[in-house]
């Protein structure tokens, strides 16, 4: 069986789902037709059947009934399960009300609630046999590091995150008090984390530290949101965290928190984005760049010598390089890194710049290939400017949470750019207020917003924007 990646498991389950839906409501249907002699049934009830697979939708969105199934077990699934089932049917009775059909929702509904219920339990199972065989691939494990104390190993192994079915690879533990004998292997300190971190390729880091000991937690959590890493808290039932902004799930049988839950995370969100982004770009290119690319062209080859296009590979998600694609403004042999390595940004004035190139940069019409990079999937038409790659080398280092700003796609525009912070970078307080507009639209992204900003860069270009250059 060829290996699904792991973000589109939600959408196998969900239509899987979906199938099993339609199996229970049309044998449903039927039987109230034959069995029942509502002959007029067929007909009537057909809306329904569309309403009930949004229904069902909205159902398994409040109960959490797609969380990771490695990470509960088939009781607790089957439990979420129950309860999805009595909100769907509620809400479909309420449905046959409004329709006028309760003169046969009666019998329909017994059926329909014990074949749905039936089929869904079966092919959840059948699932998650299927799927702990698939994990078996080792593209699926995660690279853990745990940080926890010296009773890490009693809190392991009380728990189901020693169990394989979970997939996680424990390379070690960060430790300020152990004896070296709790079975697992002890990389250093705590404060050694920054360290390992660039040693190691690390998947994710499970904190096991007491609840009292925050200081120790905020220095991990800082680590890891530095280093751009998934860091989760791992605590006991007993100690449940009082922190209202952030979310708490089940991880392994144990309460676990998530410092940070972007919206972006979802796959829904992922989806409406990556739609409007094909849309958007499609409808730019035909009716934008079309008429647009002739004239430029001829410009940017009457002005100077060398190609139209420059291609240059930046950062994108997760750190991925990708080759952005812009026109040329800078004449052939202009160098964006000194002889030491540092990065030089394009400057008011600057020398480097040809003559079409300063009116392209002030436009941002050079920027216009780059909606061909949203359309393979790049880049997004919102989100994060992608920055030169020598300015990302020097920036992580000295920028809080720098490494934050790529867990999205970047995009031609962002919160950053609107917001009047875009081009030359003088001093490094620029960038730290540039990177934090960036992770403040993570944390807070809409599609609403992405619409916002469009509109926003618009009337920016009109208005004309002083730091284009």
């Amino acid at each position: 069986m060829f290996q699904l990646k792991k973000k589109y498991y939600y959408l196998l389950r969900l239509i899987l789902d979906l199938l099993g839906i339609t199996i229970a409501y049309f044998v449903a249907l039927l039987l109230t037709i034959f069995l029942l002699k509502y002959n007029h049934a067929f007909i009537s009830i057909q809306p329904v059947y569309f309403a009930s697979l949004l229904i069902w939708y909205i159902s398994s969105k409040v109960f959490y009934l797609y969380n990771d199934i490695t990470l509960v077990s088939f009781s607790q699934e089957v439990v979420s399960l129950i309860k999805v089932t009595i909100y769907h049917i509620l809400l479909l009775v309420f449905l046959l009300f409004i329709f006028k059909l309760q003169d046969i929702f009666r019998g329909f509904i017994i059926i329909y609630g014990f074949l749905l219920f039936s089929i869904i339990v079966i092919e959840k199972y059948l699932y998650r046999v299927v799927h702990a065989k698939t994990r078996k691939n080792n593209e699926n494990i995660k690279a853990t590091l745990v940080v926890g104390n010296k009773n890490i190993a009693n809190f392991l192994n009380g728990s189901n995150l020693s169990n394989n079915n979970l997939n996680l690879n424990i390379l070690g533990i960060l430790n300020d008090d152990d004896d070296g004998k709790n079975g697992y292997k002890l990389l250093g300190s705590i404060h050694s984390i920054h360290q390992i971190l660039k040693e190691l390729t690390i998947d994710q880091v499970l904190v096991c530290l007491p609840i009292d000991e925050e200081d120790k937690i905020d220095y991990v959590v800082s680590a890891c949101e530095q280093a751009g890493i998934l860091v989760s808290i791992l605590t006991s039932p007993t100690n449940q965290f009082g922190i209202g902004t952030k979310r708490v799930t089940n991880y392994a049988n144990i309460p676990i928190l998530f410092f940070k839950n972007y919206p972006l995370d979802d796959f829904e969100n992922q989806l409406f984005k990556r739609f409007f982004d094909i849309i958007f770009s499609f409808l730019v290119i035909i009716f934008v760049f079309t008429w647009l690319f002739p004239i430029v062209f001829i410009l940017i080859k009457l002005t100077s010598k060398g190609p139209v296009f420059f291609n240059q590979y930046r950062w994108g998600i997760n750190n991925q390089k990708i080759k952005c694609y812009k026109f040329r403004t800078m004449y052939i042999g202009s160098n964006e890194v000194a002889t030491d390595g540092t990065y030089m940004p394009a400057k008011k004035d600057d020398q480097r710049i040809t003559t079409i190139g300063k009116f392209l940069r002030i436009t941002s019409i050079d920027e216009m290939p780059q909606f061909f990079n949203v359309l393979i999937g790049s880049m997004s038409v919102v989100g994060p400017r992608p920055h030169p790659i020598p300015l990302n080398i020097e920036s992580q280092e000295q920028i809080h949470n720098y490494l934050l700003r790529h867990l999205v796609k970047p995009g031609i525009s962002g919160w950053a750019q609107v917001n009047g912070n875009r081009g030359e970078v003088k001093i490094m307080s620029e960038m730290q207020d540039r990177v934090n507009f960036d992770i403040w639209y993570i944390e807070n992204w809409t599609l609403w917003l992405d619409i916002q900003i469009i509109f926003q860069t618009i009337i920016n270009l009109i208005k004309g924007d002083e730091k284009a250059f």
